[in-house]
């Protein structure tokens, strides 16, 4: 006897899905981890020492280790509120982390750099601030420095909560904004970067969003002509 029942269509993978397809830019992020670590203990010599002699006259403080590690949520949370409220400004944010991130990864081999401001550290404390520069000179060589990533993530965070039109009121914007300028001073204070790292990840972050923002995102979004 024949199966009279019509064929019911077959359920697309959920990450295949139209309203789903968003999600893939997720593997951004570990995927620049992954490239950063490899970097970190493939390349261990420098061509390139990116002190100044004015990073010398900028006192070592332990307490700005709290704001220097507040860059890890900062950047988790912008990305959560935009996965779940903003779908295109998730990919819009992601695919500047990933396009900023990985050409900075790229110069890194090109241009091995590296500061030498460490010796400033006075780790002699028990303290929790103490403790958390020793975590962070564990997990972060002085290799890599210039330009910044804690400048470019804090600064790429703060372009999609500008950019986002789900954030129409004022105050988070504000919020993001003290928190992208005290992270990345907080660099400098912790000497984990000198002040010329800073001052070339802030154009070149600039840069960066006109090529995501202003020109990638802008041709996807035009209509097509006689639409």
């Amino acid at each position: 006897m024949k199966n009279t029942q019509p064929d019911l269509p077959r359920k697309q993978p959920f990450l295949l899905r139209k309203e789903n397809r968003h999600l893939w830019y997720i593997l951004i992020f570990p995927a620049y981890l992954i490239a950063f670590f490899l970097e970190e203990h493939l390349i261990t010599q420098a061509v390139w020492i990116t002190d100044l002699p004015i990073d010398r006259l900028i006192p070592f403080c332990k307490y700005f280790s709290i704001p220097y590690v507040l860059w890890y949520p900062l950047l988790v949370c912008v990305g959560l509120f935009l996965l779940v409220r903003d779908h295109d400004g998730f990919k819009r944010y992601m695919t500047y982390i990933g396009v900023s991130f990985f050409t900075v990864v790229i110069f890194y081999a090109l241009v091995p750099n590296q500061q030498t401001l460490r010796d400033m550290c006075d780790l002699s404390g028990n303290d929790l601030f103490t403790k958390i520069i020793v975590w962070i000179h564990a997990a972060d060589t002085d290799l890599n420095v210039c330009p910044s990533i804690h400048v470019i993530g804090s600064l790429a965070a703060l372009f999609a909560v500008f950019e986002s039109p789900a954030i129409g009121r004022r105050w988070p914007k504000a919020a993001v904004c003290v928190s992208a300028f005290v992270i990345s001073i907080s660099t400098l204070f912790i000497k984990q970067h000198g002040i010329l790292d800073l001052l070339i990840a802030v154009p070149y972050s600039i840069a960066m969003y006109f090529i995501v923002y202003r020109l990638i995102f802008r041709r996807r979004e035009k209509p097509a002509a006689g639409s």
